[in-house]
């Protein structure tokens, strides 16, 4: 008897604690990201449930999805990754300039800030961490390990995606970490937990000409090709190419609507470099790319290009065309080519060497 007993409580008390499991109250994670897209992108975690969520009910289940943002251990919010939000928008808390011919950059800081990160196309780095409100610095990037983990109150699987999601916009911008303190929280009853973490995505990035002297030395380019025909490349693109096998790829995308492709030129990539811009699908003729202005600084060039659309009045075709610009530089040794709007030098594009 004292054996049924003992399995039955045994019985009973699998039960509470499944029971218990079962019941378990889901956490959220809300992500405010402000500057280059205002958003919120709330994951949410747990059995599935329904919950009220900004005056709006949702379901969690369990369930994968293929958007890159998503985060597998994530439940499906009314079946998507997470629960995306527009948000209102707010100032900039601090500003990143380059200083020509070198590597260091001048960090200003107007509001809270726990944090102060610079992506500049291939790399992580920290510029400054906790810095007061008014420091203006000068600082020397140090390289950050694991991109965007250990920010504000990311996981490793939330900072990885969100990491891959800003990369893919292939320009260099900078990340300012704003304190939880700083940031609205909205109440959600029913949570185990509710985290909250505040970034501000900055991609006007501008070169402060004035901060190092001598100025960026100009260099010899000419125009090796152009056209309107590009296949392969729907949004803006850019390259650098330092050896030939890499150049015959681009000239075949550049030519690939022709039926007869021009020959490739010769270039001596001891002593050249080769730069293309691709605008991708534009929805008319008339588009097109000018290059004002070609420096180096180091071993870096630094390409002002502005693109050329239809003008007033001017009779186009309504055919889809795919702009696209090749120049050589008469210079060899290149690293990487950065890209700049001219009329307020914001970084709009960096490319590295293909191979």
């Amino acid at each position: 008897m004292r054996q049924v007993y003992l399995f039955t409580a045994l019985i009973l008390g699998t039960l509470v604690l499944v029971g218990c499991r079962a019941t378990t109250a889901p956490s959220l994670h809300e992500v405010q990201l402000f500057g280059a897209q205002d958003m919120r992108l709330t994951y949410a975690y747990g059995a599935p449930t329904t919950l009220m969520i900004g005056g709006r009910e949702v379901s969690l289940a369990e369930g994968r999805s293929e958007d890159p943002l998503g985060v597998l251990t994530a439940a499906l919010v009314d079946g998507e990754p997470y629960l995306r939000e527009d948000l209102e928008g707010i100032e900039a808390p601090a500003q990143v300039k380059r200083i020509p011919l070198t590597t260091d950059l001048l960090v200003s800081v107007v509001g809270p800030v726990d944090e102060v990160i610079y992506y500049d196309g291939d790399s992580w780095l920290t510029l400054v961490e906790r810095p007061p409100v008014g420091l203006s610095a000068r600082v020397i990037p140090v390289p950050r390990i694991g991109r965007m983990r250990g920010i504000g109150q990311l996981t490793r699987e939330e900072a990885d995606a969100i990491a891959s999601g800003l990369e893919a916009r292939d320009r260099p911008f900078a990340l300012y970490v704003l304190p939880e303190d700083s940031l609205i929280r909205r109440a959600v009853d029913g949570l185990e937990e509710h985290l909250l973490t505040g970034l501000y995505v900055d991609e006007e990035l501008v070169v402060d000409s004035e901060a190092f002297k001598p100025a960026p030395r100009t260099v010899q380019w000419e125009v090796l090709a152009a056209g309107e025909g590009a296949v392969g490349i729907a949004e803006t693109s850019y390259f650098l190419t330092l050896d030939r096998v890499d150049l015959i790829g681009l000239w075949t995308r550049g030519h690939g609507s022709e039926s007869f492709a021009p020959p490739v030129p010769e270039v001596d990539f001891d002593r050249e470099a080769v730069v293309a811009i691709f605008l991708g699908e534009r929805p008319t003729s008339g588009y097109g790319i000018e290059i004002e202005r070609v420096d180096i600084e180091g071993n870096d060039l630094f390409i002002d290009f502005l693109e050329v659309t239809p003008g007033e009045g001017s009779v186009e075709t309504t055919t889809i065309t795919s702009p696209w610009l090749m120049i050589r530089v008469l210079r060899g040794g290149i690293n990487v080519a950065w890209f700049r709007d001219p009329r307020t030098e914001a970084l709009v594009g960096v490319a590295r060497a293909l191979r």
